[in-house]
């Protein structure tokens, strides 16, 4: 599976999920949006071929993760 990151993964374990409303100006309406979180192992790819939705790409430790984190 290709990641918005670039890195190729493969799923260990389905981690839970997040449902949020937003409004979409381009639709001009409410969207209710749902995101689901995996585990995954990295298993190749490269950080440099991240996607469009991703601003920046980095290897941190959990806990500095933690400390980075704009959402719970």
């Amino acid at each position: 599976m290709k990641e918005e990151t670039g890195l190729d993964a493969r799923v260990m374990d389905k981690l839970g999920e997040s449902d949020y409303w937003f409004f979409s100006n381009r639709d001009r309406a409410r969207v209710r949006k749902t995101v689901h979180f995996y585990l995954l192992e990295c298993v190749g790819g490269d950080t440099a071929a991240h996607d469009w939705e991703v601003q920046d790409v980095k290897w941190v430790s959990l806990d500095e993760a933690m400390r980075v984190l704009t959402f719970k």
